[in-house]
């Protein structure tokens, strides 16, 4: 005799939560990833310690992720090295101001005949960076440096899962203050759950709208 298992509705509001939790927890441990690799596989290259960039982790991920693989779509016969020396000269000229670093990534880039891919690149990565911040202002949120809007970056490739949670009508407020606590407990991530959660209830209603 198979046994019938029952759970209410604040039940299954609870398991809900704690997946898209576990979903979106697994995609910033990706992102994080990401960046100490192409950082560490360019360091290694270069003999420049470039770890001062690991606190911006999910950020860099979320934002040169999908620049990565723009031009390994495009590039293919790129070596793993090639790519992260590419990535690594967008990422020195978005995340640093340190002009002696751009310099030294020039240089390599110049001696590998990657500069016109790395232009290609640089260009993706700033249509990307317009889109971006032309959809966190229309949620009315003020951001006004670089700097700022950088922070946010690690939202991009969590999008798609916001967006069908919001279609889905499952999360309320009360939900989605669990899960944006639950995010900005990462170190990875560089902006406060009191903003993490007023700019994911903010995407929410802006998908349901």
């Amino acid at each position: 005799m198979k046994m019938q298992v029952i759970i209410n509705e604040s039940q299954k509001k609870y398991l809900l939560v704690e997946s898209f939790n576990n979903v979106i927890s697994t995609k910033i441990k990706e992102m994080s990833d990401f960046t100490k690799k192409t950082l560490k596989e360019t360091s290694k290259q270069i003999g420049v310690n470039l770890e001062f960039l690991f606190g911006w982790g999910a950020a860099i991920g979320g934002f040169m992720g999908p620049v990565s693989d723009y031009v390994k779509g495009k590039y293919p016969h790129l070596s793993e090295l090639e790519l992260s020396l590419i990535i690594t000269s967008i990422i020195a000229l978005y995340y640093t101001d340190n002009k002696d670093l751009v310099g030294i990534m020039y240089k390599e880039l110049k001696s590998r005949n990657l500069m016109e891919i790395f232009k290609d690149a640089k260009n993706k990565s700033s249509q990307l960076y317009k889109t971006f911040v032309s959809f966190v202002q229309s949620l009315n949120i003020q951001v006004h440096k670089m700097t700022n809007i950088l922070s946010y970056t690690f939202i991009i490739p969590i999008l798609p899962m916001l967006w069908d949670v919001a279609k889905s009508g499952q999360f309320n407020y009360q939900e989605t203050t669990e899960i944006a606590t639950r995010l900005a407990g990462f170190s990875v991530i560089t902006i406060s759950g009191i903003v993490l959660k007023n700019l994911m209830w903010k995407m929410i209603k802006r998908f349901t709208s």
